[in-house]
């Protein structure tokens, strides 16, 4: 139930900082001589910018940083000078590369850190590079006022400051504001791998997504098989259900002949934890004058939550109402009755 764009995010992370036959040369041509990032905001000047106002190329430019090369003096004197001028900055960094010497981190950046499948392939990639001999630190605002660009940008920058050699971006939530930063670090010479359920960064890089249509079209269509002809759905990652995940649900249904209503079909409210949404999810199906005999909820947090408060009203599960979970959380089997839930294969997706 996973589809990985490319190539897999430790994969990819092995053959990039594995490359060793001229290796240091090309990441030192790449961006030995990159700016600084900054947190000002400002772009800053490059290599290439240097060389433009110069009139000269890359490679003087760089012969002149370095001083391993001969350049004549008056063109060391105006490469200076626009180096001055342009307040262009040698990346510390990629000096290190060109040495020889190559960063052992690779940071991850989550807008927050939650009981979702997100936050497990976390744990899980973090614990593959940890075998590996990399550090992987997390960089995360936290729960309240993560949406927000004011504090977004600072933590993506102070992550970029500490100059990891590779960046595995959590899209969830991410503000398109970010993305310039994470092109220029990738455009930099940096290994960015971004990953999420179903969003796709404007960027040219490696990326690992979830197919969520195929996820929800494989829950509904069990339900339908079943026997259910009504199926409602949740899920907790949008506030109007639609999407992927509907594109999912009426495949099945149009393929079983089965009825699935608007008014069965539920997003969150993106103001409580997932269990508290899925108690929300079943006040609003008990309150339903028709209702749908199966349940299709993302994720087993939500589920379990819902299972809990329909069954206190004397509901039983499965006789009166099926449901089936997402994600294969820990909490699956420790509800009310065990979750039957769609496995999103978390290990292989890491790997």
């Amino acid at each position: 139930l996973w589809r990985i764009t490319v190539t897999g995010v430790i994969k990819n992370l092995k053959q990039c900082l594995n490359e060793v036959t001229n290796g240091y040369n090309l990441y030192a041509n790449r961006f030995a001589w990159t700016v600084m990032s900054t947190i000002t905001g400002k772009k800053p000047s490059t290599l290439n910018d240097v060389a433009r106002v110069c009139n000269v190329s890359k490679t003087t430019v760089s012969h002149v940083l370095s001083g391993k090369r001969l350049v004549a003096p008056e063109t060391r004197e105006r490469v200076l000078k626009a180096i001055e001028e342009l307040g262009f900055q040698a990346n510390p960094v990629a000096r290190e590369l060109a040495g020889g010497v190559v960063s052992k981190t690779v940071a991850f950046y989550s807008v927050d850190i939650d009981l979702s499948l997100r936050t497990r392939q976390i744990q899980v990639m973090q614990s593959q590079l940890h075998t590996l001999g990399y550090s992987a630190p997390l960089y995360s605002y936290g729960y309240g006022g993560r949406w927000e660009i004011d504090n977004q940008l600072p933590l993506l920058r102070s992550l970029l400051a500490s100059r990891p050699r590779a960046v595995i971006c959590n899209l969830s939530g991410v503000m398109p504001e970010l993305m310039e930063h994470l092109e220029e670090y990738r455009a930099g010479g940096g290994i960015l791998v971004c990953y999420g359920y179903d969003e796709i960064a404007p960027i040219a890089c490696d990326q690992v997504v979830f197919d969520v249509e195929h996820g929800f079209y494989l829950a509904a269509r069990h339900l339908f098989q079943m026997g259910h002809r009504q199926l409602g759905a949740f899920d907790v990652g949008q506030r109007v259900f639609g999407g992927k995940a509907l594109n999912g649900i009426m495949r099945a249904a149009s393929e079983s002949g089965a009825d699935v209503r608007n008014e069965w079909l539920f997003g969150n409210t993106g103001e409580f934890r997932y269990e508290e949404e899925g108690i929300l999810l079943a006040q609003k199906y008990l309150a339903l004058k028709e209702k749908p005999s199966a349940m299709c909820i993302a994720n087993d947090y939500a589920a379990v939550g819902f299972m809990c408060e329909v069954w206190k009203t004397g509901l039983r599960i499965p006789d009166d109402l099926s449901v089936v979970g997402h994600d294969d959380d820990a909490i699956a089997p420790c509800g009310i009755v065990p979750l039957t839930t769609v496995n999103y294969a978390v290990d292989a997706m890491a790997q």
